[in-house]
């Protein structure tokens, strides 16, 4: 048998038909499928900006890692001169 879970805010009259309007406008029959939606619509989207941004950061931690290594490279050869 199938278990849900209910979720319940507190919204005023003019935020709940503004939020029953939005519904309304991008087709939904309930107000439960398009909050249903939404949250997981922007969570895939926070999921997804926080991949992007953690591959970057490797990206360039590994652009300082080969730097620093180049520095060192050049260094022993010059004598410690720079």
């Amino acid at each position: 048998m199938a278990r849900f879970r209910r979720i319940e805010w507190r919204v005023n009259r003019n935020e709940y038909e503004r939020i029953l309007n939005n519904a309304q406008a991008q087709g939904h029959a309930t107000l439960s499928s398009y909050l249903r939606e939404l949250t997981l619509k922007n969570d895939l989207f926070i999921q997804q900006t926080v991949k992007e941004t953690n591959d970057n950061v490797k990206k360039i931690l590994e652009f300082i890692k080969e730097a620093h290594q180049d520095g060192q490279t050049q260094k022993k050869r010059s004598g410690g001169a720079f």
